[in-house]
C-alpha cells in the first residue's frame, strides 16, 4: 500500500519505529473513522439535535461585571489581553473559536468553573458566568438582551456561534 512515497510492504528492518510508522500509516483512515463514530455516539449530539438549539446569549453588563472578575481572578494566567498569558491558553482568537463554536455553551462553563487551578468553583456560578460572558463579547460574540445562565441544563441548550 502507498501512502505520500511509503511503501508499507517494503519494510527497512534497520529501522523499527519507521516500520512500526509505516504500519501504523496503513490502518490510520480506520482508526480515524472508529475514532470519530465513538466521539459521535459519546457526545450524545448528532446534526438533528444542534438544529434545535440556540445561540448563547449574554447581555453588555454581564461582560462588563466578566471583565472585573476576569482581570481580577484570571488574567494572571490568561494574560491582559485574554490570549498573552505565560500560563493559561489564548481564550480568544482563531484557535480558541474553532475549539468552541458549534458547541453547547455548557462545556465552555463547565471548563471555566474548573478555574483557578486548585480552586475550582471557588468564585461563585454568578461570577463564572459573567467571566464566560466576558470572553464570548472578547471573541465578536455580540451581546443580547438576556443574561448568561448558569444553569448546565439551560446551557446545554445553547450553542456557541461561530
Amino acid at each position: 500500500m502507498n501512502y505520500e512515497g511509503y511503501n508499507a510492504n517494503r519494510i527497512d528492518t534497520g529501522n523499527r519505529q519507521a516500520a512500526k510508522w509505516r504500519r501504523m500509516i496503513g490502518v490510520r483512515p480506520t482508526m480515524i473513522a472508529a475514532l470519530l463514530a465513538a466521539v459521535a455516539v459519546t457526545s450524545g449530539l448528532s446534526a438533528a439535535s444542534t438544529a434545535n438549539m440556540i445561540s448563547v446569549g449574554y447581555t453588555s453588563a454581564q461582560a462588563s461585571r466578566g471583565s472585573v472578575i476576569y482581570r481580577e481572578s484570571c488574567s494572571q494566567c490568561h494574560g491582559s489581553s485574554l490570549g498573552n498569558g505565560e500560563f493559561g491558553p489564548p481564550l480568544r482568537g482563531g484557535n480558541f473559536r474553532a475549539h468552541w463554536r458549534g458547541r453547547p455553551a455548557s462545556g465552555l462553563y463547565v471548563k471555566i468553573a474548573t478555574m483557578p487551578p486548585g480552586a475550582a468553583n471557588s468564585l461563585g456560578q454568578a461570577a463564572y458566568s459573567d467571566v464566560m460572558a466576558f470572553i464570548l463579547s472578547s471573541n465578536g460574540i455580540p451581546a443580547g438582551r438576556q443574561e448568561l445562565t448558569s444553569d448546565l441544563t439551560r446551557l446545554r441548550t445553547q450553542i456557541i456561534p461561530n
